[in-house]
């Protein structure tokens, strides 16, 4: 089961809390009212990470989120972590300029919140990529402090843009629904309450339901209607309540109705009731659906290819543009409309000629398609291409009453025209002056195309190879080919491999990248080969190869020598000092025996003791050492209690500390069996123990926790000593590394890099957390098998 893990800086915060208690962090977290360690079950965990919106849990003291599901961090572009690092800074920073006084509605709220109040806002924020978006938020209260103040919330928030929009669409035609509604035609007119009563009907359309004035007079619509209709038009009427104006078609008994519902207002433009307007339309219904399909068929291939239409009365010589050929020629309507467009003006002078034989052939032969001119667009000069096709009209007598044309734009076809054929050039020319072979070939393997440098490693004319295999090319060969060939084909790839091949009696190696060949308008059926010559490289190769070897060899030993120096180094450092100790008080004890009393006696005899103890630990950091650095550390698991093997390791070194520390176990089984090497990880576990015990020299705590899942055990070590800075923390791991702030505290920097070699055998992670000053927590978490 997934667990939300805590920051650093919440962890902190929480064991504070715990040491207050006098108990463990796991254990506070387990009984407060966080749910910042909550355990998700599998199954809930991946339904909220389903979620099409953003669920998060926000902490007011810390002033970020300490949980967000994955739509969030998908909508914002970055990680929970990614957040934290902006603080309070990030929701200032997504939040719409325009929004940002609901942070203050938001504050004010928590203040005096109860457990049962729902904040919900809207508002916008900005997504990953610079889009705002609208948002709706409910969120309500997670958590307290003692003191009841707020100190969490949980919150569901939903992408509302697209609800937005509609409803701006839907003000924006409520506009036109409310003139409509004040000039309907004749029909039925109805006023009514807001219970849905209606006040007021009158009109011959309710001759069409078999009703009449009296029967609905002070009735409500669901008192009359069946209940289906009373369900499907009641929003309807509501809407007006709600002060929206609406219009629908509803079908009643086989007929049509427009159906239009406004809000009736008093003088202070409080709704005090709604208006329905009905007409039936059958008839009209049954016409329009068939026009609206041929209009719809017609707007959408005008709109398709950008049709610009032009028409010229013959006795008003009124000229007539649609919105598209004003676009075309770049004027606007205000110009067209004032009469000050000269259309002969814009057409290219070295044009006008043509363009007016052509209009004369319109008029005399009553149709002329496709004849192309050049214009300059009115609005930026710009050099534009026009097709155009033109028709005359005649009325019943046969004289002519109109001409009406379409121009379309074909500028950007003409262009695409050039660069395709500039682009064709350049590609054969660039292909064909190539040092590389390139060839193309089907499906099958056969020939299309062979640029010079390929066609020079083909002993055959051209003309034979096209359309045939490459001669020089196995059976084998040609069969690999083909079949990548066809796979490339089928899957749409790119595909590399080398191969060797025997041409004109000499051995060539050749590194090929075989591509689909996607030619526009067609379905890919080619592949296209560039072929790099290898040959030279493949030569050296071996060479380089074992060059390469021998340098990593050398460098290897070259490091393990610079490693074993090191070791000696130490150990003709380190161990000067307890020999001389030993030394000292060997000597003490030999001259001044019988002048020291029992109590110095003893004091001497543990110095020696404590010096032979710290030499037999130097001893094993450095074989352990030896032995990782060889490859020969050996890992022999075995089902093992941990529990018990860690409460015989808290009593020997509960043995060997005085009165300054104290040890505290905590755990969450009394039995805990895992498969481990019970001499490495003794080792490991005594070396983060003693560690904690070294370099917490002021005597404290040192917290020792347990704790066991489905499938890991984790044992964590925290003190409260001097810490580790931020800066030495990321060698902490590596051989003879020691912070910087020990000062005279021995060690040989040997002991953690062990520890992780131990962790690592036993496939599992060690972390650490520490900040100078503050106090170190180690974490190794093993799997139980």
């Amino acid at each position: 089961m997934p667990t939300i893990h805590l920051s650093d800086e919440a962890y902190n915060r929480y064991k504070v809390l715990a040491d207050d208690a006098g108990v463990s962090v796991t254990d506070w977290l387990e009984n407060s009212a966080t749910t910042e360690t909550i355990t998700i079950p599998s199954f809930i965990f991946k339904a909220v990470n389903a979620l099409p919106a953003m669920m998060y849990i926000f902490d007011f003291e810390l002033g970020y989120n300490t949980y967000i599901n994955t739509y969030t961090a998908n909508f914002f572009g970055m990680s929970l972590s990614e957040m934290q690092q902006h603080g309070q800074q990030f929701l200032i920073d997504v939040l719409h300029p325009d929004d940002r006084h609901i942070l203050e509605d938001y504050s004010a709220h928590w203040e005096t919140a109860t457990d049962s109040d729902v904040f919900t806002s809207e508002y916008r924020f900005r997504r990953h990529d610079g889009e705002y978006r609208w948002l709706r938020t409910r969120e309500i209260v997670l958590r307290r402090d003692p003191d009841g103040t707020v100190t969490a919330t949980v919150g569901y928030t939903t992408d509302i843009t697209e609800m937005k929009q509609k409803s701006e669409a839907l003000r924006e035609s409520e506009a036109r629904y409310r003139t409509l509604a004040e000039h309907f035609p004749h029909g039925l007119l109805a006023l009514y309450d807001h219970d849905l009563r209606y006040t007021v009907m009158n009109g011959k359309g309710l001759e069409q339901l078999g009703l009449t004035a009296e029967d609905l007079n002070k009735k409500r619509l669901r008192d009359f209607m069946p209940p289906e209709v009373y369900e499907r038009d009641q929003p309807l009427l509501k809407a007006a309540l709600e002060g929206h104006t609406q219009e629908a078609i509803r079908s009643y008994d086989g007929y049509y109705f427009q159906i239009v519902t406004a809000p009736v207002q008093d003088a202070d433009g409080q709704v005090i009731g709604g208006m329905l307007l009905s007409q039936n339309i059958t008839s009209i219904k049954q016409s329009e659906q068939q026009q609206r399909l041929r209009n719809q068929q017609l707007e959408l291939a005008i709109e398709t290819a950008k049709i610009g239409i032009w028409e010229r009365d013959i006795h008003t010589d009124v000229l007539s543009w649609s919105d598209r050929q004003l676009e075309i020629y770049g004027y606007t309507r205000e110009a067209f409309d004032s009469q000050s467009v000269n259309w002969w003006d814009t057409i290219h002078p070295d044009d006008r000629a043509i363009v007016e034989d052509r209009l004369t052939t319109i008029r005399e032969e009553g149709e002329l398609l496709d004849i192309q001119f050049r214009i300059y667009r009115h609005n930026d000069f710009a050099l534009r291409y026009i097709t155009a096709s033109g028709r005359s009209l005649y009325d019943a007598q046969g004289n002519l009453i109109k001409v009406i044309g379409i121009n379309i734009d074909v500028t950007d076809i003409i262009h695409s025209q050039e660069e395709l054929a500039a682009s064709e050039a350049r590609y054969r020319a660039l292909i064909q002056g190539a040092m590389n072979p390139i060839a193309i070939y089907d499906e099958d393997g056969n020939v299309v195309f062979l640029n010079d440098a390929a066609r020079a490693l083909v002993p055959s004319e051209l003309d034979i190879i096209i359309g045939e295999p490459l001669p020089h090319l196995s059976p084998e060969d040609l069969e690999i080919l083909r079949k990548n060939s066809q796979y490339i084909l089928q899957n749409n790839e790119t595909m590399e491999f080398e191969s060797k091949t025997e041409i004109g009696g000499k051995t060539y190696w050749f590194w090929s990248v075989l591509q689909p060949l996607i030619i526009e308008g067609r379905d890919v059926q080619e592949v296209q080969v560039i072929t790099y010559d290898i040959t030279e490289r493949k030569t050296t190769q071996e060479l380089q190869s074992e060059r390469l070897h021998l340098e990593q060899e050398l460098q290897k030993e070259q490091e393990l020598a610079t490693q074993r120096q090191k070791i000696l180094s130490i150990l003709s450092h380190e161990i000067r000092t307890p020999l001389s100790i030993i030394s000292t008080s060997s000597d003490i004890l030999t001259r001044y025996h019988d002048k020291l009393d029992a109590e110095k006696r003893k004091k001497r005899f543990d110095n020696i003791k404590t010096q032979i103890r710290y030499l037999e630990q130097m001893l094993d950091e450095i074989s352990h050492l030896a032995q990782s650095f060889d490859g020969i550390l050996k890992y022999r698991p075995q089902r093992t209690d941990i529990i018990a093997l860690c409460e015989r390791i808290i009593s020997e070194i509960e043995g060997m500390i005085d009165h300054k520390h104290e040890i505290i176990l905590s755990m969450t089984s009394t039995r805990i069996d895992a498969s481990i090497d019970t001499k490495l990880m003794y080792y490991a576990i005594v070396n983060l123990m003693t560690n904690a015990i070294k370099y917490t020299p002021n005597g404290g705590i040192i917290q020792f926790t347990i704790i066991e899942d489905a499938n890991t055990v984790q044992l964590i070590v925290a003190d409260d000593g001097i810490g580790i800075p931020d800066e030495d923390q990321k060698d902490l791991f590596k051989p003879f590394n020691r912070a910087s702030n020990v000062g005279q505290i021995r060690g040989t920097g040997l002991g953690l890099s062990i520890v992780a070699e131990v962790v690592n055998l036993h496939a599992g992670t060690i972390d650490v957390v520490s900040a100078k000053g503050l106090g170190t927590t180690f974490t190794i978490q093993i799997p139980k098998t």
